[in-house]
């Protein structure tokens, strides 16, 4: 981690529902298909953010463009693009009961 530090590496983009990458959504035990996803972070993903790294989920498209506009000016910004929370197979887990 000290490398990633040393390096200042602010921002990482992981494949979400890994058991390693998840930044915020990970298989089920049961694996998939049969068991679908749950939410939480991957081993990778929770070391990244407890040492302030800002990590974000490969589905999350909107948030990703957004983020390339502010650094990238001639970036153009889809707003059809989603975020994981967007996509119908995670909705589910991130809404509020």
């Amino acid at each position: 981690m000290n490398k990633l530090t040393n390096l200042n590496v602010e921002y990482a983009i992981l494949m979400d529902g890994s058991p390693s990458c998840g930044s915020n959504v990970l298989l089920n035990e049961e694996g998939w298909p049969r068991g679908g996803f749950k939410r939480g972070s991957g081993v990778a993903a929770a070391l990244l953010k407890r040492n302030n790294i800002k990590v974000f989920s490969s589905f999350d498209e909107r948030t990703i463009s957004i983020f390339a506009k502010a650094l990238l000016s001639d970036v153009e910004f889809n707003r059809e693009l989603r975020d994981l929370k967007d996509f119908p197979k995670f909705k589910h887990l991130f809404t509020e009961v």
